[in-house]
């Protein structure tokens, strides 16, 4: 899509969706019940995207449990990002909605809009028309245990750098979720980082000339 003269990029950070959790615990209709409201959430989310012309959706893990998730819910995802063609979507897959074996992120039916990370180390995607770039990673199963950022740096500091990816910032050194260090972030130079894993949200924390949040679920 083409913009306009000095148009002001807009992105959302989204996380930990949990689309089709189980919800144990509770009554099966009660749980259907709350699977549907978390559906709807998420249609009057892209709804708020297409209404407010958001450029990028950053989706860092755990978009579904895809141990649970229904073909229903992968329609309805493949159905939103289609109906909102002038935004790109860029997924990194977390701990539960893992890329291998994935039946939503390897149908080979997801838009050409939507990206997803497909590896554990770090790779990119580039969007040259606004000069920004992308970095994350995909767990491609439940653990990951080595940071994808350690002695890394961005490419293009010209450019708007972006990471996208869900991870344990700071946390305990065994941790399988990711372990980052602040010092890693610090050192690649990314301008935003997008973390999910992390269900309570966090405010913008500023690293020198750059700053990280949870977005929480």
């Amino acid at each position: 899509m083409e913009r306009k003269p000095g148009e002001r990029l807009k992105f959302l950070h989204c996380s930990d969706l949990h689309l089709d959790t189980p919800y144990v615990g509770l009554s099966p209709e009660k749980s259907d019940e709350r699977r549907r409201a978390l559906r709807q959430t998420f249609a009057r989310l892209m709804e708020d995207v297409r209404n407010a012309g958001i450029n990028y959706v950053l989706m860092s893990g755990d978009v579904f449990d895809t141990k649970y998730a229904t073909g229903a819910t992968a329609e309805m995802l493949i159905r939103e990002i289609r109906n909102t063609p002038d935004t790109s979507f860029i997924i990194a897959p977390g701990k539960n909605d893992c890329f291998e074996g994935n039946p939503i992120y390897n149908s080979g039916r997801l838009p050409e809009n939507c990206y997803v990370f497909e590896s554990e180390t770090l790779s990119r995607f580039d969007f040259a028309e606004d000069k920004v770039t992308v970095y994350g990673w995909g767990f491609r199963d439940g653990s990951m245990t080595e940071s994808p950022l350690y002695d890394k740096h961005v490419d293009d500091i010209s450019k708007i750098n972006i990471v996208c990816g869900y991870a344990d910032v700071d946390g305990d050194v065994n941790s399988t979720s990711c372990p980052i260090s602040s010092q890693d972030l610090k050192k690649f130079g990314a301008d935003y980082y997008a973390f999910g894993s992390r269900h309570e949200a966090s405010d913008f924390i500023t690293l020198e000339d750059s700053m990280y949040s949870y977005c929480g679920s």
